[in-house]
């Protein structure tokens, strides 16, 4: 699948996807102007057309609501960026495209460093669009009427689609940084708690590492004490940030603080203690300091 800008060159094959009924049915009310709208390039505005081999499949529109010149959106935050996606032909439907175009969607966003979450506003009534974002690691954050539309808006922060990323396996080597894990340990346990964490954590890190080509063996890749430790101290670290913050924020002042530091369990163990297949094959004490997260 490859994405292209839409143009004038695709007003009918637009007008036509826009009477099929699946489509209305999950945009009724809308006039999305083609005409004129396909001749405007505003730069806070991407229409995208979605091919598979070479033939059109779907449509795309990747927006920043907060520059918006409609202000659909209302007052929202910088740096966020709003989604719109649909199959044009019934026939495509159920063939895993629309979870490629969104997948690639959301790496299209994510790509610009300063933007940190998505948004979606799918019909109340389309409990299935909400099902199918929810998989892609959208949660709902409130119900919201849109002129005639009521909708239910879901969001997608940075760290969100990092964590869905890791619990598919699908987080490319290079994009698999200490920050990266960090950010995926900070999720897991302020959604599932400290034990629970632990538990998807190594199941996460030794199928990304089966993914990588990197073996989990006596030498490399998994290791316990590792990662016992990172959870124990990252759950430290959210339990003295302020209740009311967001986990976005934690996870921003975190990986800010001395805690981010690569060599940070030296404080707490000696390099020969930590790095023994011991400590690798399974949990060890400190033998330096006892464990606690620095949140200077």
């Amino acid at each position: 699948m490859r994405l292209r800008a839409a143009t004038l060159d695709d007003l009918d094959l637009l007008r036509d996807w826009d009477e099929q009924p699946h489509v209305i049915q999950g945009d009724p009310n809308d006039d999305w102007n083609w005409d004129v709208e396909l001749g405007r390039s505003p730069d806070w505005r991407e229409q995208l057309i979605a091919e598979v081999d070479g033939r059109p499949i779907g449509f795309m529109q990747i927006i920043d609501p907060a520059r918006e010149d409609s202000h659909y959106w209302g007052e929202v935050p910088a740096n966020l960026r709003a989604v719109d996606i649909w199959i044009g032909d019934e026939r495509d439907l159920g063939r895993g495209h629309g979870t490629h175009m969104m997948r690639l969607a959301i790496a299209r966003c994510f790509a610009d460093p300063t933007v940190t979450a998505i948004l979606i506003d799918a019909l109340e009534s389309n409990t299935r669009a909400h099902r199918f974002y929810e998989r892609l690691g959208f949660r709902f954050v409130e119900r919201r009427c849109f002129g005639q539309d009521q909708c239910l808006v879901h969001r997608l922060d940075r760290v969100d689609d990092l964590a869905a990323r890791f619990t598919a396996a699908a987080i490319p080597h290079a994009e698999w940084t200490h920050q990266a894990h960090l950010a995926v340990g900070a999720w897991h346990v302020y959604h599932h708690g400290p034990d629970a964490a632990l538990a998807r954590m190594r199941v996460g890190i030794r199928a990304l590492n089966d993914a990588h080509g990197t073996p989990n063996s006596a030498t490399r890749g998994y290791h316990e004490t590792v990662t016992c430790a990172y959870i124990r101290l990252l759950a430290d670290a959210l339990d003295h940030c302020p209740a009311e913050m967001p986990l976005v924020e934690r996870v921003a002042r975190i990986l800010a603080s001395p805690f981010a530091a690569k060599d940070l369990l030296l404080t707490f163990y000696s390099r020969g203690w930590l790095m023994s297949p011991t400590a690798r094959a399974e949990w060890v004490e400190p033998d330096v300091a006892p464990l606690r997260a620095p949140l200077g």
